[in-house]
């Protein structure tokens, strides 16, 4: 019950909460606890998605190992991206100021990922073809939960006044689109 009420207080996005699960010691397992399951809710989503295509491009039923192998491979895939983001984030920080360690801004980002579990759900329909405007707008709708609550998660491990939250946010913003962009 900690875990549900911790991540329903970063959904309302309480400042303090960051703070307070640093001090207790829970920021790394909960951080790692949410990536996981962004990575898992995008490999399942992708293989509910795309079993179609997939089972065309082999041929036969999917086995065992490839299921596995796309749900680790989805939770590697989170990992890298989410390092990158936050790596990107915490260099475009430093250089607006003194900044918190990357471990801090590591965590609170990854803590922030909660956010984006149901856009990963959107995203894997939209990448299998699904051209329905209801997924376009899960996507929407919860990237821009996921850019506030990365905006508080940020503030809180930089210390950063409003305006230089936001310009670290813009730039990384602006930089991981574009590496996105080219990489989708």
């Amino acid at each position: 019950m900690v875990y549900l009420n911790t991540m329903g207080r970063l959904l309302r996005q309480e400042f303090p909460v960051y703070e307070a699960l640093h001090r207790l010691g829970r920021s790394r397992r909960y951080a790692l606890l949410n990536l996981a399951v962004l990575g898992l809710a995008y490999a399942t989503a992708s293989l509910f998605f795309g079993l179609e295509r997939l089972v065309q491009a082999t041929g036969e039923p999917l086995h065992w190992s490839t299921i596995l192998a796309v749900e680790i491979g989805g939770v590697a895939t989170v990992f890298l991206l989410h390092f990158g983001a936050a790596l990107l984030t915490w260099v475009f920080s430093r250089g607006l100021g003194p900044s918190a360690s990357f471990v801090l801004v590591y965590r609170h980002l990854g803590l922030a990922s909660l956010t984006l579990w149901p856009a990963a759900l959107g995203l894997a329909a939209h990448q299998a073809g699904s051209g329905h405007l209801g997924w376009q707008l899960l996507v929407g709708a919860f990237s821009t939960l996921a850019l506030l609550t990365v905006y508080t998660a940020l503030r809180a491990a930089t210390g950063f006044s409003v305006p230089k939250t936001l310009a670290a946010l813009a730039l990384a913003s602006i930089y991981i689109g574009g590496v996105l962009y080219l990489w989708l």
